[in-house]
């Protein structure tokens, strides 16, 4: 079905906080970089799974060393650093398995569960589900845009009646 993340809200002073500190002091400035390519990339793989929630199981990602070590442009013994340093803070759940060419990363990420609990409740239905609707849903939707339009003049004009204010014919 494919990603349903497509993106999710950080604080704009996230730079300031503790995580991304210890990755700017341990790593450079590749730290907070692959940090959030991890997060980016795993939650490209968190899939919409039809007919039941999500839990906990489905925040769990398992990717080929060379695709982290492409996508990051760090060697191995940086990312196993980095794993590490995610899991102490509490982010995620790293580790390394297997060796050689078949070397697989995973990453267990729960808090992915949390971030898109939270964007669904703040987002409202987007423009291109709208123009997917048709039929009665459509119709209803459009009633209901037009009520709203209707309650929202006759409020104006109560508190305008309240405020003393009388046209003047």
């Amino acid at each position: 079905m494919g990603a349903f993340i497509k993106w999710f809200k950080h604080f704009t002073d996230n730079h300031r906080g503790i995580t991304v500190q210890s990755l700017f002091d341990e790593f450079g400035h590749a730290g907070p970089c692959a940090y959030y390519f991890l997060i980016e990339m795993c939650a490209e793989k968190l899939e919409k799974l039809t007919g039941r929630e999500l839990s906990a199981e489905d925040c769990r990602f398992i990717f080929k060393r060379r695709v982290v070590e492409s996508a990051t442009r760090l060697k191995l013994p940086t990312i196993t650093r980095l794993l590490l340093h995610g899991t102490s803070a509490g982010v995620w759940r790293g580790f390394c398995q297997g060796s050689g060419k078949d070397q697989l990363i995973i990453i267990e990420m729960p808090i992915l569960l949390k971030l898109l609990d939270s964007d669904l409740r703040k987002t409202r239905r987007g423009r291109d589900e709208n123009a997917l609707q048709t039929g009665p849903d459509k119709e209803e939707e459009k009633d209901k845009d037009k009520e709203e339009e209707k309650d929202k003049e006759l409020r104006s004009v109560k508190k305008t009646k309240a405020a003393g204010f009388r046209p003047q014919a």
